[in-house]
């Protein structure tokens, strides 16, 4: 029986790698990945990290992540997924989680955020209760789409209910000038279908 302490689980589990898998893609769980060290410039906590080659080597960077809460952060959106190319997570957690989320920003962005705000988990993440009958998830039906990584995520966090500057990696991510969080300067399209 799979279980999702693993990447390659955590893919069959939730239908990624069936999906992947049809779609003509492939699968490459992290526990495969090739790293090499990189420098940040101007960063004040995370001054290196190690980061997957394809990630280095690709032409055009896309991150997809899903809004969710958060028990250390509040949330994790795109900001927040970037962890996932990172070799040593633990180290965010031990030197400062919100300034190395915003950190690693300032070397690698990608081209373009795509973040799922359709089913929310909406407490008790990344991990849901121990119980799925306790499981919090509302329907938002959203899809947001940016390029500025911290703006995808001040908007994530409005549909979410929260406040953008209440998130500390959003709010550090703007201060280092990343992106920007203040929607209100920003050209935001809207569509429903």
């Amino acid at each position: 029986m799979p279980t999702s302490g693993n990447s390659r689980n955590c893919y069959k589990i939730s239908g990624i790698e069936d999906a992947a898998r049809a779609a003509r893609g492939i699968i490459i769980p992290v526990d495969d990945f090739n790293y090499k060290e990189v420098t940040i410039p101007g960063a004040k906590t995370l001054k290196t990290a190690d980061v997957h080659h394809l990630i280095l080597d690709a032409d055009v960077f896309i991150n997809v992540p899903v809004l969710k809460h958060h028990s250390s952060t509040h949330l994790s959106i795109a900001m927040k997924n970037m962890m996932g190319i990172v070799k040593n997570r633990m180290k965010y957690h031990l030197t400062g989680l919100d300034q190395c989320i915003a950190d690693f920003c300032l070397y690698k962005k990608p081209d373009l955020n795509i973040v799922d705000a359709y089913r929310v988990l909406m407490s008790d993440g990344p991990g849901g209760p121990h119980d799925e009958k306790e499981l919090n998830v509302e329907l938002k039906k959203t899809l947001l789409m940016s390029r500025d990584i911290v703006a995808v995520d001040a908007a994530a966090t409005r549909i979410f209910g929260k406040n953008p500057e209440d998130i500390g990696y959003i709010k550090i991510g703007h201060q280092q000038k990343s992106g920007n969080m203040d929607l209100s300067k920003l050209k935001i399209v809207t569509y429903s279908i």
